[in-house]
């Protein structure tokens, strides 16, 4: 997936948004755009999305449980709010972490945090700072 939304398959580009990109994509590996099925390996798919943490500062009321399950990902300010390692505002999960960022989005008491699976950008991490 190029920044400009477009699929690169082959020799062809297919523009899909980001919709689409949710949406449209079967469990076997097919891409469906409009009418056409397009087979995206599972590699090119994991190559072009990163997985982040997005932390609701708003319902956050700084209980630090996330920090605790993500220690790698996340440290903690002197008030028990999560503090992203990677000095961004949504951390990058990396996959081997994946599940134990499953299990504090799970257990938040706060429901403040979600996992968001966005493109990468031209600095491999989404585009976000």
């Amino acid at each position: 997936m190029t920044d400009d939304g477009l699929l690169v398959v082959g020799s062809d580009r297919v523009r899909v948004s980001r919709k689409t990109q949710e949406d449209a994509m079967t469990d076997d590996g097919l891409l469906v755009v409009g009418s056409d099925r397009v087979r995206v390996s599972r590699k090119t798919q994991e190559d072009t999305m990163t997985v982040r943490l997005h932390i609701d500062w708003t319902a956050c009321d700084g209980r630090g449980l996330c920090a605790e399950l993500l220690p790698e990902t996340l440290g903690s300010d002197p008030w028990g709010y999560p503090v992203p390692r990677d000095g961004t505002k949504e951390p990058v999960v990396p996959p081997a972490l994946a599940e134990h960022a499953r299990r504090a989005v799970r257990l938040c008491p706060a429901l403040a945090l979600r996992l968001r699976t966005v493109p990468e950008g031209p600095d491999g991490g989404g585009g976000l700072s």
